[in-house]
């Protein structure tokens, strides 16, 4: 007991006279692993290390590397780009990647991104492994949140029928196995502020559209994935205050299969319920477009509305159009 005491008493000194400068040890180990480690020297261990697991698949290429402390331990990668074989290059000023703190609560590996700068907008990505599926296979169980997404700049992604003009702000989260016998499931909610239409034309059954410049003064969507459909619950387009304004709803069969290069979307049928608003000045300019729903026009003071059920097998063959009897 006298050398334990000797040694608890010796340790009670040190700490008693010395306590500043092993606070100072401690802090310049921790600048040492946060500030001075060369964490750029590894920028090439971790980009051959990013295509090797993919199959050379992925080419991530960074300019800086640091390591972030809050909000939660990570690495901070600079000037980010990311390049795949079926996707323009993925680029972002700042990618941080962390572990995520609720998979390691209940034993699912996972991974949060936090994405500033991608397509001006910025990206939280929450990223975890779900049930297994098969060995080695597990489903991923996705939250995502965008915000401030430029539209102008999905053209170089997804091919959109008319560009767009605007920001929109996205949240989802959905449960994905990726062998897909079993289809996405989840919810989906976008909005947007002010989007701007300029002149297009827009291919449909009856043969190509042209549609004069206009803009909505916002477009909020909440819908859900399930049992290989996308449900919209509701969707508004503008308001009481744009000259072209509407609500739809409906259901659109997405059936995701895995090609090879990816997940790819097979669209089949569908049906929608549409309620247009369109004033007078807007009737006249988009009076090619709204030829084929003209038999169920109901004129008012400020122009007509439109209420219709619009149906199909599939998208570019001709859909059934129907009086709406309930919304």
């Amino acid at each position: 007991m006298s050398i334990i005491s000797a040694i608890s008493g010796f340790l009670q000194q040190v700490f008693k006279y010395h306590k500043k400068k092993i606070l100072v040890v401690i802090l310049s180990a921790l600048g040492f692993g946060v500030v001075l480690f060369p964490y750029d020297d590894l920028g090439d261990v971790i980009t051959v290390q990013v295509a090797k697991l993919s199959g050379n698949q992925v080419f991530l290429q960074f300019e800086h590397l640091g390591l972030d402390v809050f909000p939660a331990p990570g690495l901070n990668l600079e000037q980010v780009e990311v390049a795949t074989p079926t996707l323009p290059a993925l680029k972002a000023d700042e990618l941080t990647l962390s572990p995520s703190i609720a998979g390691l609560l209940t034993f699912k590996p996972g991974v949060v991104a936090r994405a500033k700068g991608f397509l001006a907008g910025d990206i939280h990505l929450n990223f975890k492994s779900g049930d297994k599926v098969e060995e080695g296979v597990y489903r991923q169980d996705i939250e995502l949140s965008v915000g401030g997404l430029e539209l102008g700049a999905l053209k170089d992604f997804i091919e959109l029928p008319v560009p767009l003009k605007g920001k929109a702000n996205l949240k989802t989260s959905v449960i994905v196995d990726p062998t897909y016998r079993d289809q996405p499931d989840g919810e989906i909610e976008l909005n947007t502020g002010r989007i701007d239409l300029p002149p297009s034309t827009v291919p449909t059954y009856y043969g190509p559209l042209s549609l004069p410049a206009f803009q909505w003064s916002q477009v909020k969507l909440k819908g859900r994935l399930s049992g290989g459909k996308l449900i919209i619950e509701n969707a508004d387009i503008g308001d009481s205050k744009d000259s072209f304004n509407g609500q739809f709803k409906g259901s659109i069969s997405v059936n995701m299969v895995n090609t090879g290069a990816g997940p790819t979307p097979q669209f089949g049928a569908y049906e929608l319920k549409m309620k247009l608003n369109v004033d007078k000045a807007a009737q006249e300019s988009l009076s090619l477009f709204l030829g084929i729903l003209d038999g169920y026009k109901k004129p008012n003071f400020n122009g007509a509305s439109y209420a219709v059920r619009i149906s199909g097998t599939r998208f570019g063959e001709n859909p059934v159009i129907a009086p709406l009897t309930s919304f």
